[in-house]
């Protein structure tokens, strides 16, 4: 392939890749990997050549190895970058972890922020739907105050009505109190009189029950005397039938 615009490093790159692959450095073969002018890669590879003779003497041995010293300062420090690097992964890691772990606190934390202001919105609307209903108690009672300021007004201007209507009945509550009164005092009397005659009844009686017992008694005796009497009666006639029933086969039998 052909290409415009190619550097001494191409050249050198070039170079290197033929002399590892063991083939021949020419012109033609550089041009065939790079592209690029003859006569330009044909320079670049006359000015490498040089380069190279100039590194084969003491100056050159001394570049040579500040250039052996440089690549290792460079790989060192590639090693540096890279352990650095890596670190940096490392804690940049840790950091995505913590700031992972912060996160998801964070919005477990928002979580539980928002049922607490789902529960506050709710209380807060039972808050205002209680507020409503003592807003319309408040109202109802205002009206009630006003309604009972109006009977209250109606009740004063019948009080004094009232207060003489009072005084008429407790005149006649006096007359009735003394009129009862003298009935309690006539009953009183009559009670007491007819205790007095129930006393009196009540003796007579007491009187009575204690001879119908004296009777009862007598009555006891008698009858007890009138059953061994009537006992003595029966064994003597007992006593007459068996006298009886021997007259009697004495005289169908004859003397003997």
């Amino acid at each position: 392939m052909s290409r415009s615009g190619i550097s001494k490093a191409d050249v050198q790159h070039a170079i290197e890749m033929l002399e590892k692959e063991g083939k021949s450095v020419t012109v033609p073969d550089i041009r065939v990997l790079i592209g690029g002018s003859f006569t330009t890669i044909q320079r670049f590879k006359k000015e490498i050549e040089a380069d190279r003779q100039t590194m084969t003497g003491p100056a050159g041995r001394i570049r040579r190895d500040i250039t052996e010293l440089v690549a290792q300062l460079e790989d060192k420090l590639i090693q540096i970058a890279r352990l650095e690097a890596e670190g940096a992964k490392a804690a940049l890691k840790a950091g995505e972890q913590a700031m992972a772990e912060k996160l998801r606190l964070a919005n477990e934390r928002l979580s539980s922020l928002q049922e607490k202001n789902r529960d506050l919105e709710m209380r807060l609307a039972g808050a205002e739907s209680m507020a409503r209903e003592y807003s319309e108690k408040y109202n109802a009672a205002n009206n009630e105050l006003a309604r009972q300021a109006v009977d209250l007004t109606y009740s004063q201007r019948e009080s004094a009505t009232r207060g003489q209507r009072i005084e008429t009945l407790s005149s006649e509550l006096k007359t009735a109190r003394d009129a009862l009164e003298a009935f309690q005092e006539a009953v009183q009397r009559q009670r007491a009189q007819e205790q007095e005659q129930h006393a009196s009844a009540a003796n007579d009686l007491r009187a009575y029950q204690a001879r119908l017992v004296a009777d009862l008694e007598q009555l006891r005796s008698e009858n007890l005397r009138l059953a061994q009497r009537l006992e003595t009666e029966q064994q003597k006639n007992t006593d007459l039938v068996r006298q009886i029933a021997k007259l009697e086969g004495y005289l169908q039998t004859g003397p003997t």
